[in-house]
């Protein structure tokens, strides 16, 4: 999901990727970009494993099955929150 043309607003990372576990590509993207909003979107239900998700960086973890007009609501939400957060550092510059 893109709001702005040329950067990424949100990542939707699942944790059980073929290739490499999303914990790890979390991690990843957190050292390289502070400001993506990260939500994690997967059938891993634990506790321990919400805990720990959020705990790496995630803004958010919504499990399998999930409602589509949720996981959107969401994301304005947490796209209004970093505007919003946006707004008010460029005012106190």
């Amino acid at each position: 999901f893109k709001a702005h043309e040329d950067e990424i607003d949100i990542v939707i990372l699942d944790l059980n990727l073929p290739s490499k576990d999303g914990i790890s590509i979390c991690q990843d993207i957190r050292k390289s970009n502070q400001d993506v909003i990260i939500i994690m979107l997967t059938a891993r239900d634990s506790e321990s494993d919400q805990v720990l998700g959020l705990g790496l960086g995630a803004d958010d973890y919504i499990t399998k099955p999930f409602s589509p007009l949720t996981l959107v609501a969401k994301m304005h939400a947490l796209l209004r929150r970093r505007d919003a957060n946006d707004n008010r550092e460029s005012q106190d510059q």
